[in-house]
């Protein structure tokens, strides 16, 4: 640390041994002289005896001294490794010089004066060690070199040359310690130093910088470290850095008072853990130019104050500490009143300082109901002396203020046990709350819409009705579904979907009055709760109105989508006792409107209540029918339209239950939407393949008869469906192509690239693959040569009348010419005229079945016609 001493110029404290460096430093340039005068001497005089290489030698030690004295690292005591070299260096080179000289030149007096002067000036700031080596380089280089005849001169010489050395050591060691780089600079100090030697109190010595001069032996025991360590130490180092400020400040008064002590309370000493509390006392004797110092005492600091400054100390670092923590804190008094409190308190109470706070209680700063719970909580903590915690509040200073904050509230004790205040800690819990709403937004909400979703909807129409029924009023729910909406999926991508089930959304619920309530049920379906409603009548406008909002023309960017919906409607009736009921059978009147055309609004009434009830019971006795062996296949026969001769069969499903035979009509779309197929499929399948083996059996003549099999959407994309079918033919041991599998347009289209995996699975086994009503879906010709599909069945729609109707013939012929440019063979159903069956063989398709040829037919008719044998007529 740096310390403010202002007495004292920096050319005032420059001490004997910084002038010394100096004089050792000129050296560099003494020797520069005397190389320089031999390197010139050879070259001017014409005729010298100094040869070239001498003079060379000479010039490269000029080149190195330069170097030396340029660069200050060279001959500083701080080079390290260094210094060593660079003086046996220039020793060596001197060495070299003189015995060379010393072997040429026949007076070479002044080159003795010229070495025993530079010894005795270099040895002056030399190290021992290093001072005793350059004596010896330099007698060796004499005795070797000089011409001296007289033994006795060559001991005098070599005497000389050490006693030169060694005189350079005594002056130096005399006036003052060089190694260190701390001179002691005069007789002034010298006298300082004894007496302090001679007291008992620890005393140190140190200059204008702070460096230590002198230690005596008490001041080392007292700072854990001998004196001798302590010189060239700065002072600050040894003082613990919380103290340094009052160590400072007592500096400055004792420069600005002479004489006068001044004292600083510290805690001082060599090792940090060891440090004692002391008084140092300071005086400045700067003034006096014998020995501008300044003189420390050391007082061990009175007893029992180190007790006191931790105790001051640990409360301002417990003040720093409560200041500094983010959370509010604040301090009570039993009556509430406020005894202190945290910058992060007063922020949150929008106060400038603590002279606001204290005194007042919290009924002086928020508002009265939280004030009040705030109190009861205080209460309870002063009674029960346990911590308690509020429940999260908003509003603190008043209903603009979103923030949310939790208090805990910690009972102070006493020594002796009783409560005798508070502690409040305050956490800002806003975040947290906000995460909290979104997770239970976003958990009663569509993600996409908005719109509170089918979980919410179920509770809240709980209470609309309770609510209905204690106000005897009435409501209304209304069942929306787009119509065809899987087509815009399909066709623009669920992106362009996602658009415009917001922009329907958005447009429901612009058309709603304030009291109704609308939410997404799922998918495209939308459900809008209309309350009140006192008639009918008035629920039918609301709905006619959303019906129009919806079935409008939608522009997402350059497309102009058409959308339609359909509409079911249920009353809120007596019998309605949960709100799932209320929305099943809003939930069948909208599929009414659907089988009734789409774009309209059905309303469920007693008929439809009896209808859905009869679905219900079909559908439950749907579920035993296989069990109960109810089920059963007929056969309709394919005939080929060039031949006549009978192909294959299409097997189809029919149904006795205990009332009678039932329609396919009727049982296979329940089947379909109760999942009930799968298990009807599965059924179908094996028997069908049962079938097929025994006609494999006894016809065996007839090795390319088929038998077709429908399968379902659902069965389709059930998981093991592929494994479930090779399964069956390896159990019956058919012939894999005999066996042919019809699947729908619509089914096909409805997940194309799974789809495409399965049947491309079954492909693969062997089997015959069909797509049934084609020309009905919205398949493009891209998806259609994807698929691996053999052939390709004309939906009745486009059979009937196609010897009359021009564009029945030209789609048909679009499909024929299509499936055999993709090689595919065609099969034509609902085949009931002759001029459909010519129209038909014109357009050169391959199979035809239909009531032309048979109605389907029961098992044993079937076997009856393969007996026979005979080709229809075509």
């Amino acid at each position: 640390m740096s310390l403010p001493i202002t007495a004292a110029s920096p050319a005032d404290s420059t001490t004997l041994g910084q002038r010394l460096t100096a004089l050792q430093s000129s050296t560099l340039w003494f020797e520069f002289a005397g190389y320089s005068l031999l390197a010139m001497f050879g070259a001017a005089v014409p005729g010298s005896s100094i040869p070239v290489s001498l003079r060379l030698l000479a010039l490269a030690n000029c080149v190195v001294l330069a170097l030396t004295a340029v660069v200050p690292v060279l001959r500083s005591s701080r080079s390290g490794g260094w210094r060593p070299v660079i003086t046996i260096g220039r020793s060596v080179a001197g060495c070299v010089t003189i015995f060379l000289l010393s072997a040429m030149l026949p007076q070479h007096a002044w080159l003795w004066a010229w070495t025993t002067i530079f010894l005795l000036i270099y040895s002056l700031t030399l190290p021992r060690t290093l001072a005793v080596a350059n004596a010896a380089l330099y007698a060796i280089a004499w005795v070797v070199g000089g011409r001296i005849d007289s033994g006795g001169v060559m001991i005098a010489t070599v005497l000389l040359l050490f006693i030169a050395a060694g005189a350079g050591q005594y002056v130096g060691h005399l006036i003052g310690r060089v190694e260190p780089g701390v001179a002691m600079l005069d007789v002034g100090r010298s006298t300082i130093f004894t007496v302090a030697e001679q007291g008992a109190e620890p005393s140190l010595v140190a200059d204008v910088e702070w460096r230590v001069l002198y230690a005596n032996r008490p001041a080392g025991q007292w700072l854990s470290v001998s004196g001798g360590e302590l010189v060239g130490r700065l002072v600050s180092d040894l003082i613990d850095q919380g103290d340094l400020g009052a160590f400072v400040r007592a500096t400055e008064l004792a420069v600005a008072a002479p004489l006068t002590a001044q004292t600083a309370t510290v805690r001082i000493g060599a090792v940090p853990s060891r440090r004692r509390l002391t008084d140092l006392r300071i005086v400045n004797l700067l003034h006096d130019p014998s020995v501008r110092a300044f003189v420390v005492h050391f007082v061990d600091a009175e007893p029992g104050r180190m007790a006191t400054l931790a105790v001051e100390r640990e409360r301002e670092v417990l003040r720093t500490v409560f200041d500094a923590i983010p959370l509010s804190l604040y301090t009570k008094d039993l009556s509430g009143r406020f005894v202190s409190s945290n910058r992060a308190n007063l922020e949150r109470l929008a106060l400038a300082n603590q002279d606001d706070l204290l005194g007042k209680t919290a009924a002086e700063l928020v508002r009265p109901e939280l004030a009040r719970q705030c109190d009861e909580y205080e209460r309870l903590v002063a009674a029960s002396g346990r911590v308690q915690c509020e429940p999260p509040f908003t509003g603190l200073l008043g209903p603009d203020d979103r923030r949310w904050f939790e208090v805990t509230h910690v009972p102070l004790h006493a020594a002796d046990g009783p409560v005798t205040g508070l502690l409040g800690i305050v956490t800002d819990v806003t975040e947290r709350k906000e995460s909290e709403s979104r997770l239970v937004f976003q958990a009663a909400h569509d993600a996409l819409t908005g719109l509170p979703n089918r979980r919410n909807l179920v509770e809240r129409l709980h209470e609309m009705i309770d609510e209905a029924r204690a106000g005897n009023t009435h409501l209304a729910l209304i069942f929306c579904d787009l119509d065809f909406f899987k087509a815009i999926n399909d066709m623009h991508g669920h992106e362009l979907g996602d658009q415009v089930l917001r922009s329907v959304a958005a447009s429901i619920s612009a058309s709603l009055r304030p009291t109704d309530w609308i939410a997404r049920f799922g998918g495209d379906e939308f459900v809008i709760v209309c309350r009140p409603i006192h008639t009918v009548d008035e629920g039918m406008a609301i709905a006619e109105r959303l019906l129009d909002s919806v079935s409008r023309e939608i522009h997402v960017g350059e497309l102009a989508l058409k959308v339609d919906a359909s509409f079911g409607v249920a009353f809120l009736r007596p019998e309605h006792s949960k709100a799932s009921e209320l929305i099943r059978d809003a939930d069948a009147a909208m599929y009414l409107a659907k089988e009734k055309g789409r774009h309209r609004i059905a309303v469920f009434d007693d008929a439809l209540r009896q209808r859905t009830v009869a679905r219900s019971k079909m559908d439950q006795a749907l579920r035993y029918a296989v069990e109960r062996n109810e089920l059963f296949l007929m056969y309709q026969p394919k005939v080929s339209l060039q031949t006549g001769k009978l192909c294959g069969f299409e097997a189809l499903m029919r149904w006795r239950s205990a009332q009678g035979l039932i329609s396919p009509v009727e049982f296979i779309p329940l089947a379909e939407e109760s999942g009930t197929i799968i298990q009807l499929g599965h059924w179908a399948l094996r028997a069908a393949c049962r079938q097929l083996r025994q006609w494999q059996n006894d016809y065996p003549a007839l090795d390319d008869l088929t038998v077709a099999v429908n399968v379902s959407v659902r069965q389709l994309f059930q998981d093991g469906f592929v494994e479930s079918v090779q399964a069956i033919i390896d159990e019956f041991g058919i012939y894999p192509s005999a066996l042919e599998l019809e699947i729908t347009e619509s089914a096909a289209m409805s997940n194309p690239a799974q789809a495409v995996r399965l049947l491309s699975d079954l492909k693969r086994s062997g089997v015959r693959i069909a797509l049934d009503d084609f020309g009905t879906g919205y398949s493009s010709l891209a998806h259609l040569q994807k698929l691996p599909i053999d052939v390709l069945k004309i939906d009745r729609a486009f059979v009937n009348g196609l010897g009359e109707r021009r564009e029945n013939a030209e789609i048909a012929k679009l499909v024929i010419a299509l499936a055999k440019t993709l090689n595919l063979e065609t099969v034509a159903e609902g085949v009931e005229t002759t001029d459909d069956m010519r129209a038909l063989q014109k357009l050169q398709a391959d199979i035809a079945q239909g009531y032309l040829f048979s109605r389907p037919m029961s098992v044993n008719e079937a076997e009856q016609q393969l007996r026979i044998g005979s080709p229809y007529l075509v």
